[in-house]
């Protein structure tokens, strides 16, 4: 069983930085995606090993626009990290490795993500709206908004992050209705 998050705490570690993690990551994912599109199983030393000699081979044409120190280190990171992936056979959890490193790093940054439950696509305006309003409500720098279709609800939306939930659905209320019937009737 792979522990996704001490993968994700292990990368951070060693980027050391936001920055670094953050860039780290974005070459991760494109390594991660190349490597999964390879045929055959890709575990194992001897395999890290050639995958690793692929990425260093192209190290050049993708660090030519970034001279910059930290990109090395990104880099770098990020070679090692899927080499890692590789020997131990842990690649096909990428994505999960990856969204949370993604969501450890949106910590650090001050950024909350927020998911919005509704019956329908919500329009920008009002989502922005929300983000405003949810931002000064928790006191978040930044939020982070997905939003998930859910026809059950009825209509109204219900929030959730982190543990805590906001259920203004119309679902809920026709429940607490029930529950208010029935307390009466007793």
């Amino acid at each position: 069983m792979v522990k996704t998050e001490n993968w994700a705490r292990a990368f951070i570690n060693a980027a050391k930085t936001p920055l670094v993690a953050e860039e780290a990551l974005q070459y991760l994912n494109v390594f991660c995606n190349a490597a999964m599109s390879l045929p055959g199983d890709l575990s194992g030393k001897n395999n890290a090993d050639r995958f690793g000699r692929i990425i260093n081979q192209s190290k050049k044409k993708l660090l030519e626009n970034n001279a910059e120190d930290f990109s090395q280190q990104s880099f770098t990171l990020a070679e090692r990290f899927i080499q890692l992936m590789l020997r131990k056979g842990c690649l096909h959890h990428y994505k999960k490795i990856t969204s949370t490193i993604e969501k450890i790093i949106d910590k650090q940054k001050g950024i909350e993500e927020v998911v919005v439950e509704a019956t329908v696509d919500l329009n920008n305006e009002f989502l922005e709206q929300l983000k405003e309003k949810i931002k000064k409500l928790i006191g978040a720098n930044e939020i982070k908004i997905t939003q998930c279709l859910i026809p059950e609800l009825i209509g109204g939306i219900r929030l959730r992050w982190g543990s805590m939930l906001y259920d203004g659905s119309i679902k809920r209320a026709l429940e607490m209705m029930a529950l208010e019937f029935k307390s009466q009737s007793i």
